[in-house]
């Protein structure tokens, strides 16, 4: 009983925070139109207490990776931005597990997964990333069983699990939903009935 008043809690602070946003496009001139990652960040955070399986694979702290190219000017800004979004935010908890951010910059190394476990990623965040990069990221992500949320509104349909579309309104959760269970992840039939779902 206890998990289905949090449930319910949860989905009214995700409506209610949605619902707080207008406009939440924001251009950039390297990329089309995103949701702006002090936004991405903090749904990104109530997204994942949606997860069912999380508590489990993530244990007692919650890494969430930025996974960006250090030789690449917009994957460089948006993870500046993201970090900073995680330091303003007031929200460093996912239920009861602490989160904390790694920056990881693939361009560096081409063992990701060695940069990954030793940063200790338990989700990973994409910044926009080149082309070749970012097929191989999500075939080692769904290899890992790590669940990646899209900084660009395109990439769940490229095959990242979770993504934000601008809109007039206020922004769209995109999931999707192969992807999500390909990675690991288990989203609560309420959160799907608040997402744009990609089968």
């Amino acid at each position: 009983m206890g998990g289905l008043y949090y449930f319910r809690g949860v989905k009214r602070a995700l409506g209610l925070f949605l619902a707080a946003f207008g406009l939440a496009s924001a251009g950039s001139p390297q990329g089309p139109a995103r949701v702006p990652c002090y936004i991405q960040y903090d749904l990104t955070v109530k997204i994942l207490a949606f997860d069912r399986r999380l508590p489990a694979r993530v244990g007692e702290e919650l890494v969430l990776g930025i996974v960006f190219q250090g030789d690449f000017p917009a994957s460089l800004q948006v993870m500046t931005e993201m970090e900073q979004a995680y330091k303003i935010s007031p929200v460093k908890k996912v239920g009861a597990i602490p989160v904390r951010t790694a920056a990881v910059d693939i361009g560096r190394s081409p063992r990701w997964e060695e940069e990954l476990k030793m940063a200790g990623v338990d989700i990973v965040y994409l910044a926009p990333l080149k082309e070749p990069a970012f097929n191989r990221m999500i075939a080692l992500c769904r290899r890992l069983r790590l669940t990646t949320i899209a900084s660009l509104p395109e990439y769940p349909f490229r095959g990242a699990a979770v993504g934000f579309e601008p809109s007039g309104e206020k922004p769209v959760i995109v999931i999707n939903l192969s992807a999500a269970r390909a990675e690991g992840a288990d989203f609560s039939s309420r959160l799907l009935g608040m997402a744009k779902v990609i089968r």
